[in-house]
């Protein structure tokens, strides 16, 4: 099939169609909004705070005055200790930030992070939990350096590795790196990530063609497989795989070079702005990721046959989509 911007399976229709949602969904907030005004039932900030939140419980009753109860929440918020005031509005109880948003129970859970005095910087606690986490992540990775990325020597001859890339090295850079993605670097979630990572810098060290000599932009690399729900997509040795075989990912300088790209035309589509600049990117992923669903088998082999060295059909076909969705952008 051809891949034009106006069929339903294609990239443009699938963010259209999501930008449309969102903006429905902002039209009936507004609608909503502007009825409450209306009625003079509630004081103006409320109403704006519900058009913004969708919560009914942001509604302040005019004449209706907040009890301070004299309890307070703590929370942590982007690594920062906060204390919430714990506030009375009629039936309801809320929480005060010291910027004066106020929050539901429930929107305080979604927004902030339990405080623990291991997770706030510049703590003894949090000091001592990342030597701990540091030096168990350095042991993961010396295992599969002396495993994977060495080649031992001789008498005469020192061992040689594939990547410039040591534990102690590695495991400092999956610390910042999630932390900076606002991931636990202790989570199932951040280690799985860290060992594929891993492991694809070493595979890249194999090929020959890159010594890699930092692990941020195969954690990267990695994340975007994982969030764009189909990482078997960027495998480059798919058909050749057996059980038991450590996947080959789309090379990592090729790997960088496309997220360039895709950065910089997510932000240029007028159906993703509006999104922060790295949601519009997950976005595009995401959406390109159902565009290939919707290609017939024989195009998807097109696109694998003429996939080189280090790189996957899907990875073929996501640099001709963002090359064509510029130009039509006129970015």
């Amino acid at each position: 099939r051809a891949l034009g911007y106006s069929h339903g399976g294609s990239l443009n229709w699938a963010a259209k169609q999501y930008a449309t949602r969102l903006d429905a969904k902002a039209s009936t907030l507004a609608s909503n909004a502007k009825e409450f005004a209306k009625s003079g039932k509630y004081t103006p900030a409320s109403v704006a705070a519900y058009q913004k939140s969708g919560d009914l419980s942001a509604l302040e009753p005019v004449g209706v005055t907040d009890q301070v109860t004299g309890n307070t929440n703590v929370r942590s918020i982007g690594g920062q200790k906060v204390a919430f005031q714990e506030i009375k509005r009629g039936d309801n109880t809320l929480y005060k930030a010291p910027d004066g948003t106020v929050y539901t129970a429930a929107q305080l859970e979604n927004a902030t992070q339990p405080f623990e005095a291991s997770f706030q910087k510049g703590t003894p606690e949090y000091r001592t939990r990342r030597s701990r986490a540091t030096n168990d992540a350095a042991g993961r990775f010396e295992e599969v350096w002396k495993a994977e990325d060495t080649i031992p020597g001789g008498r005469d001859k020192p061992a040689t590795h594939f990547t410039n890339i040591r534990p102690k090295q590695a495991s400092d850079e999956f610390w910042s790196w999630s932390e900076g993605m606002g991931l636990d670097p202790e989570s199932d979630e951040a280690l799985q990530i860290m060992t594929q990572a891993y492991r694809q810098a070493i595979q890249d060290g194999k090929s020959g063609d890159v010594k890699p000599t930092s692990l941020k932009p195969y954690l990267e690399q990695q994340y975007i497989r994982e969030q764009s729900g189909a990482p078997e997509l960027f495998i480059t040795n798919a058909d050749d795989l057996k059980p038991g075989q450590t996947p080959k990912y789309v090379r990592g300088d090729k790997m960088a070079a496309l997220d360039r790209n895709i950065s910089h035309v997510a932000t240029q589509l007028p159906a993703l702005q509006g999104l922060s600049p790295k949601d519009a990117k997950d976005r595009f992923y995401q959406l390109a990721v159902e565009e290939w669903g919707a290609l017939d088998p024989e195009a998807q082999k097109q696109y694998s046959r003429s996939a080189t060295d280090g790189e996957s059909g899907f990875y073929k076909f996501m640099n001709k989509r963002a090359a064509q969705l510029l130009n039509k952008a006129g970015g």
